[in-house]
């Protein structure tokens, strides 16, 4: 590795820079302040005030590595990102990252992380850049899954606070060659996170787009936003500007002893389509599924869907020989299909 230190990265909407002691305040408003929602996922130990002047500190440190995120528009830092477990000999680093509640679900952390992987594969020269989080917090899965990492596995009860950790990772082979084939993709614009309630009237619009109007309503949808807990719905967009959504529920069964993530719905608006989109949504949400402990997954389509099966085919799913059948409603009900 070459390193740099904590030198200032830019974004369209953030600074990424070096901490200061009269940063303690800011910190404690919009992350540190152990009363916050997001302090349950830190692992928080000492004062702001020591914490910030240890990092001050290190930063004498050419590997010390440790950004906090200041969103322009604001001014004042909103969260951190930084790097840790430096190992110089096998060549790579693992990563993390925190914002105030406030400004979760924006694609703040997504943009950050972006710049940092790019940093570190680019100028330092790593190799391996990993990440991790609780099982209690899978949103941050996403964020990891939007800057290209994979998958890796779970350490069952392998955090302070005794909750599984799920890992993934990105190599400096796997960036470059994402880097040549898509740099221009629309796809690495945008966010890719798990709907909640406040994305119910772009998802209307957009179920009106897939299922046509009047399928379902505003109400229905933040309804099952809020109280389905036995189904995901990952979306993907620009802030509150949704272009497409994967829904999945759990399958389960007493006559069998695994469970199966089905996924049911895929959309994306057509002015958005073949850019990757669909495939990044559907890795999220296989992620999600696996932050359940769920690894098998399944699929319906149509018969003269051909597009489609091609699609499905590539992201690794084959065509079986069993038949659905549907029952239609009787008595003069409305069929939903």
């Amino acid at each position: 590795m070459t390193h740099k230190g904590t030198v200032t990265l830019e974004t369209e909407r953030l600074i990424l820079r070096r901490f200061a002691t009269d940063d303690a305040g800011a910190m404690f408003r919009n992350w540190a302040n152990q009363n916050l929602n997001i302090a349950k996922y830190l692992d928080w130990n000492g004062s702001t005030f020591s914490t910030i002047d240890n990092w001050v500190a290190a930063y004498e440190k050419a590997d010390s590595y440790n950004w906090t995120i200041v969103l322009k528009d604001l001014g004042e830092p909103i969260g951190y990102i930084n790097a840790h477990d430096i190992d110089d000999l096998r060549n790579m680093l693992e990563i993390g990252y925190a914002i105030g509640e406030k400004y979760w679900h924006k694609g703040i952390v997504t943009e950050a992380a972006r710049r940092v992987v790019a940093f570190f594969f680019e100028e330092v020269k790593v190799n391996r850049i990993a990440a991790k989080h609780n099982s209690t917090n899978p949103r941050s899965g996403g964020v990891m899954l939007n800057v290209g990492m994979s998958f890796e596995g779970i350490q069952r009860q392998a955090s302070q606070t005794g909750c599984d950790v799920h890992n993934y990772a990105i190599l400096a082979e796997d960036y470059f060659i994402q880097d040549e084939k898509c740099s221009s993709a629309v796809s690495d614009e945008y966010a890719y996170r798990l709907a909640v309630p406040s994305d119910a009237s772009e998802l209307l619009k957009l179920n009106d787009l897939f299922n046509g109007e009047g399928c379902n309503s505003l109400t229905a949808i933040e309804t099952s936003l809020k109280n389905n807990t036995q189904e995901i719905v990952c979306v993907s967009g620009d802030g509150d500007t949704l272009i497409g959504f994967c829904c999945g529920q759990i399958f389960k069964s007493m006559c069998y002893d695994v469970n199966y993530g089905e996924i049911t719905e895929l959309f994306i608006v057509e002015s958005h389509r073949r850019q990757g989109i669909a495939s990044r949504l559907m890795a999220f949400i296989e992620a999600e599924f696996r932050n359940q402990g769920i690894n098998r997954f399944q699929l319906f389509t149509g018969r003269e869907n051909k597009i489609g099966q091609t699609f499905y085919n590539k992201q690794g799913y084959q065509a079986t020989t069993e038949i659905v059948f549907r029952k239609r409603p009787q008595n003069g009900g409305q069929k939903n299909d």
